[in-house]
């Protein structure tokens, strides 16, 4: 019954195009939530970085017993490790913590970041330099440039590129396009879920992205963050309304109340 609600109340409404930001119109908290997915992708993760011969980099970084620990707990141990590491990062600038930064934050990410395991070798794919360059770009708040910064990486996509610049950002406070502020993850789902777009979004799409999910927040309430948001809509996605709502901005946007979203 719950389901057929939620079926019948995206059934109807006026045009809503493909390609053009909108979220659905839902109650958003101002304080963040934890992460909440039905399907976490991080054992497979664990299991090709272990093929590829990171075994140890895995034990370093994860809490004894990781195998037999939920995977929400592990993304929750994960979160906070990276951040705790991210603010001391900030303060020493030791090699050795950011690569396991890098190696934590693709882990976190989930099974769809092996390419730059498994695509050739590891060192061929990733730049150390450039990644530095990127960390300090987003520090700087100049998201372009590090995008440039992180392009130089050979299998990394926007998806993955986006979640370090997330995770590089978390305390920042600006709100406008020349300040150092959050920036927010952009992946195929949310992707999916903003723009009724299914297909793997690229690096070219991000700072517009950055620009809607910034002027959204503004209609609905200027103290609640982008890292807010964005963690809201991810949770919201793996619902049954958030099912609904993809499947009718991608097949039926025109079958979706005006009332029912908000646009940038």
């Amino acid at each position: 019954m719950a389901k057929l609600k939620v079926y019948q109340k995206y059934k109807s409404i006026v045009m809503l195009k493909q390609k053009k930001f909108a979220i659905p119109k839902l109650n958003y908290a101002s304080l963040k939530p934890n992460l909440d997915r039905r399907k976490y992708t991080t054992k497979a993760m664990i299991t090709n970085l272990k093929k590829k011969g990171f075994e140890n980099t895995i034990n370093n970084i994860l809490p004894n017993g990781y195998l037999d620990i939920e995977q929400n707990e592990i993304i929750n141990f994960l979160f906070n490790s990276i951040v705790e590491n991210v603010n001391l990062y900030l303060q020493e600038r030791d090699d050795k913590l950011l690569m396991e930064i890098f190696h934590s934050i693709q882990l976190w990410g989930g099974n769809t970041g092996r390419n730059i395991y498994t695509m050739g070798s590891f060192n061929s794919n990733f730049d150390l330099q450039a990644y530095k360059e990127s960390v300090q770009m987003v520090r700087n708040g100049n998201p372009e440039k590090a995008i440039n910064a992180l392009k130089k990486m050979k299998q990394i996509n926007i998806a993955f590129a986006s979640k370090h610049f997330s995770f590089w950002s978390h305390d920042l406070q600006g709100k406008d396009n020349d300040s150092a502020r959050q920036l927010p993850i952009l992946d195929r789902l949310i992707n999916e879920l903003v723009y009724g777009i299914e297909k793997q979004p690229t690096y070219s799409d991000y700072l517009n992205y950055l620009s809607d999910m910034y002027k959204v927040i503004n209609k609905i309430d200027s103290e609640i963050t982008v890292h807010n948001l964005e963690r809201q809509l991810f949770n919201f996605a793996d619902t049954d309304e958030g099912e609904y709502w993809k499947l009718y901005r991608l097949k039926n946007p025109d079958k979706i109340k005006v009332d029912d979203y908000i646009k940038a």
